[in-house]
């Protein structure tokens, strides 16, 4: 019997399945000579939207919100960054020990499938659902609707709130 391959133990990850339902994963085929990680590719692009569209676009309109006035506002995507990089890891780490462990070519081991992955497809997303969820709660009842269009709005959002006071 031939020994599985780490891939055979390791799982999807949510944002290699999202960057591939968004086509990332063709981009970054056609990035000559890096061929990034697509994931990491996500992650830059969104980062860069966010911090260098939209935060200067609202620096320069309310001037409120930034990374020029608040540089430690940056650590946000760069834990983000870590966090694709450890799950990676994690996941990569995984299916090469479980791997390394041969299961496959021994006969005191039932049936190694159930040690595919670490954590099923449903898990994760009902994981990440629950904590979007915990998020955009903490943002309505705690911060506001209100407060959150004055601290992260786009300047358009700014003559709303002024035309409500």
């Amino acid at each position: 019997m031939p020994s599985a391959t780490p891939s055979r133990y390791r799982d999807r990850l949510v944002i290699e399945l999202i960057a591939e339902r968004l086509c990332i994963d063709t981009l970054a085929h056609r990035i000559p000579r890096i061929d990034p990680y697509p994931p990491y590719l996500l992650v830059g692009l969104a980062v860069f939207i966010e911090y260098g569209i939209f935060d200067l676009y609202n620096y320069f309109i309310s001037g409120k919100n930034s990374f020029i006035v608040e540089p430690n506002s940056l650590a946000v995507p760069a834990m983000v960054m870590l966090a694709v990089i450890g799950t990676r890891y994690i996941h990569d780490n995984y299916a090469e020990a479980v791997a390394a462990l041969r299961l496959d070519e021994r006969e005191t081991v039932g049936d190694p499938s159930h040690l595919e992955g670490l954590l099923s497809l449903r898990l994760r997303i009902a994981a990440i659902v629950v904590m979007w969820g915990g998020v955009q709660m903490f943002n309505i009842f705690v911060l506001g609707i209100r407060d959150l269009i004055a601290i992260d709005g786009i300047g358009l959002f700014e003559r709303v709130i002024e035309s409500i006071s």
